[in-house]
């Protein structure tokens, strides 16, 4: 029997960028979107509500696994940029970058969703399970008027601290993924240009050359 072995070298830093970005959808899709009510504690009275805190807690835990899916897609826009823009090669990428990069994305991706679960902030609110004090009302959550209710499980700041956190993070990569692509254009622009240029000069040449042949027939 021939035995197939698997050449590691043969999945690029772009693939292994995937992945992560991939497994960091998964778990929150699933988790979050997919489970839904049914994680949510069911004195909540939602439809479909059987979980408890503890299942609370995880959901709200995986539903943090999307800032590993925005450090991801922010990842994919600077491996483009250099790649392109900047003409790096992805060994290159690999060697210099790549293993920061993915110990950077899972390293702050675990600690920011295993934050709350030390202060009990992982709660119900709309169906499920989110970093939000309980009842969500509760103190001077920004995300609400906020009322004199005091908070029996989490609290405002900590949930306040998290909507900070969230905005500034989808800032940051909004701008920034938007000025990778549009370096990542102009560089692409610019080479073809180059090229136009360069074909319609080399055809300017074999003109002349096939002109100076004819006149010394």
């Amino acid at each position: 029997r021939k035995k197939y072995k698997h050449d590691r070298r043969s999945i690029d830093s772009y693939q292994r960028t995937m992945i992560g970005h991939s497994i960091f959808d998964i778990l929150f899709s699933f988790f979050y979107c997919f489970m839904g009510t049914w994680m949510t504690p069911s004195e909540t009275g939602w439809w479909g509500a059987v979980g408890n805190v503890q299942t609370c807690s995880v959901q709200g835990f995986f539903f943090l696994m999307r800032y590993g899916v925005a450090l991801y897609q922010f990842t994919l826009s600077l491996q483009m940029m250099l790649l392109i823009t900047f003409m790096w090669t992805p060994s290159q990428f690999g060697m210099i970058l790549e293993k920061k990069i993915h110990l950077f994305n899972i390293v702050s991706t675990f600690v920011v969703a295993s934050i709350p679960l030390f202060f009990g902030g992982y709660n119900p609110k709309c169906g499920t399970c989110r970093p939000v004090p309980k009842p969500y009302w509760c103190g001077e959550w920004m995300m609400e008027d906020g009322s004199e209710a005091e908070c029996v499980r989490g609290n405002d700041k900590l949930s306040n601290a998290y909507i900070f956190l969230f905005w500034v993070a989808i800032s940051i990569m909004t701008v920034f993924c938007t000025v990778a692509m549009i370096s990542i254009y102009l560089s692409v622009y610019l080479q073809e240009r180059k090229m136009v240029k360069y074909r319609f000069a080399s055809e300017d040449d074999d003109s002349e050359e096939e002109d100076y042949k004819e006149s010394k027939r």
